[in-house]
């Protein structure tokens, strides 16, 4: 019997469309409001049809082992040439950050807060909000997506306090999480479960120094890494001016900046054996044990590939778990 279930909502009845069923793939990542799941059915005029329109905006609903792991609306529909397949591609509730822009503007709020404004604001039901303590003196944003005014207040939050937080859909909620608060009880090991791994380090992204003008453009202050700077040259950024703020206290945001930009990024890419507990947004114990590794990474992003012949594989992309930040969490 196959685990995987994939149920339709029509006109708020819902109708089991499993044995239409070929493939399903579950995925997230970092930086990306809604996970996706995109499905293939067999379309043959031989067999029941799924009755999909996605003009009439169908909610599908699926399920793993009995449990549901996805719940959004269908957007997307592609047919090939055969006939016999058709593709379609659904999003949770995360689509509603993404594809709703207007004009926001928060004083003295925290991202938890702003949150929920922005939830309320289209009609999103919310669940579990983690309070991420920091208060926001003022966050004005014009004529931009939800999504981008959320992750300017997570920004502000994380350079703040070194906390980083997600947001999740689970069974028509959308929750606000500490990501260091929630690691899954899984190891992932070489001989185990570890299908395949790739280990990367980069400076491609890394900055090396960081500047601050104020609104006539003259330079209020900066930072540099001169150690790096020496070795693969200048890569700058900038920080906004706040004239709320002192100099000194614009000079330690442009360190603590400079601090988190100038890392070599490291990254591990695993495929595994599925698990629907391992998404992005969660932490992850790993051991690879010809590369020496053994430790927590963060999901950066997660692939799930579901078969109708009931193989399942799950890709992962690890970024460098903070451990420091993880121990602070468990001293509050």
């Amino acid at each position: 019997m196959s685990k995987i279930q994939l149920i339709l909502i029509k006109n708020k009845v819902q109708y089991d469309i499993s044995q239409l069923v070929n493939q399903v793939k579950w995925s997230g990542k970092k930086g990306s409001a809604p996970r996706t799941l995109q499905f293939t059915l067999l379309n043959d005029n031989n067999l029941t049809k799924s009755g999909i329109n996605i003009e009439d905006g169908h909610t599908c609903i699926f399920k793993y082992d009995g449990s549901e792991v996805f719940r959004g609306i269908i957007l997307r529909q592609d047919e090939n040439s055969s006939g016999k397949k058709a593709t379609y591609k659904a999003y949770d509730l995360g689509i509603y950050l993404s594809n709703n822009k207007d004009t926001f503007s928060f004083t003295n709020k925290r991202a938890d807060q702003i949150f929920k404004n922005i939830c309320k604001r289209y009609g999103i039901a919310v669940g579990n909000v983690a309070n991420t303590k920091y208060v926001i003196g003022e966050l004005i944003q014009s004529k931009k997506k939800a999504w981008d005014c959320f992750l300017s207040a997570l920004s502000k939050t994380y350079k703040h306090t070194g906390k980083r937080y997600y947001i999740r859909a689970e069974k028509g909620k959308l929750s606000l999480l500490q990501r260091s608060n929630d690691v899954v009880d899984i190891i992932a090991e070489t001989g185990v479960n570890i299908l395949d791994y790739k280990k990367t380090k980069s400076y491609e992204k890394a900055v090396t120094r960081v500047v601050c003008y104020n609104d006539d453009n003259s330079l209020v202050t900066s930072a540099k890494n001169n150690s790096l700077e020496s070795k693969i040259g200048i890569f700058q950024d900038v920080i906004n001016y706040d004239d709320e703020k002192t100099t000194a206290q614009l000079k330690k945001l442009c360190q603590t900046t400079l601090s988190e930009e100038s890392k070599i990024t490291h990254s591990v890419n695993i495929s595994v054996l599925g698990n629907v507990k391992l998404i992005s947004g969660r932490c992850l114990n790993v051991i690879i044990k010809p590369l020496g590794i053994s430790r927590k990474f963060y999901i950066d992003s997660d692939d799930h590939t579901f078969n109708y012949d009931g193989t399942y594989e799950t890709n992962l992309t690890l970024n460098i778990y903070n451990e420091t930040e993880w121990k602070d969490d468990k001293d509050d």
